[in-house]
């Protein structure tokens, strides 16, 4: 089954790029089991507790799965420092959390992904900075528009939206991006927010979103490596499980 057709099956789908006022950290109240926001529970990896998720906020796990395998297998978040730009229900902060990163921020446009994702850090237990856009103009809508001209991180994590089109609705940040200008912010504030030696992550499930990465990337200096053993032009145009792509200004080893 495609990933439109996943989606479809939810009331309604978010995006989780971006955050609240980088300046105060958020103080989180309880979660509450009764809360009516819930439309579901869900279990994931190894994190202690199960996820709540919220009406209108992104879940693909299946996206993420190369990435949160990498987490739990390697030191890649170990004593890191890290950024996740998009973060829904908190899924792949707490993954970076549970890895043993030092400090995780993770951002989102949509006011019920990032209530969703504080709500899960409550009952985790977890110490994470999520911060919101406040903003949905376009020229206020960038990967690092809620990010502190002088905050750097070893890492930098992203399941971007993948299609060429407009949101119109929160359900609709989650899958399209409008000429690719996130993406593009992403690519265009990688040296000044990456610490040296540090790494970008992004997970694709669709081709024309790996293609369109490789050619900004290269137009930027920037080197992209497919770290899966498939290839894209052996894929349909949308497919799950995500693809995993490394990205740094430097070649990878």
């Amino acid at each position: 089954m495609i990933r439109t057709t996943l989606l479809s099956s939810l009331p309604l789908l978010a995006f989780a790029i971006w955050g609240i006022s980088w300046s105060g950290r958020f103080r989180p109240e309880p979660a509450r089991l009764d809360d009516p926001r819930i439309v579901r529970w869900v279990a994931v990896d190894a994190l202690p507790r199960e996820l709540a998720l919220y009406e209108s906020v992104f879940w693909e796990p299946q996206d993420t799965e190369s990435l949160r395998k990498m987490l739990r297998e390697t030191p890649l978040a170990r004593g890191k420092s890290v950024l996740e730009i998009g973060t829904g229900s908190g899924l792949l902060a707490f993954c970076c959390w549970h890895a043993g990163a030092t400090l995780v921020v993770a951002t989102d446009v949509n006011p019920q992904a990032i209530a969703c994702a504080r709500a899960n850090s409550t009952r985790l237990g977890a110490e994470i900075d999520f911060r919101r856009v406040s903003s949905t103009s376009t020229a206020d809508l960038g990967a690092f528009s809620v990010i502190g001209p002088e905050e750097r991180f070893d890492l930098i994590i992203s399941n971007p939206p993948w299609e060429n089109d407009t949101p119109r609705q929160w359900s609709e940040y989650a899958l399209y991006d409008s000429s690719f200008a996130l993406l593009r912010s992403l690519l265009d504030g990688l040296r000044e927010h990456l610490r040296p030696g540090g790494k970008v992550m992004l997970v694709y499930g669709r081709v024309e979103a790996i293609v369109v990465t490789q050619r900004l990337a290269a137009d930027r200096g920037l080197h992209v490596v497919i770290l899966d053993q498939r290839k894209p032009e052996d894929l349909p145009s949308v497919f799950l499980p995500g693809m995993l792509l490394g990205l740094t200004p430097d070649p990878l080893p």
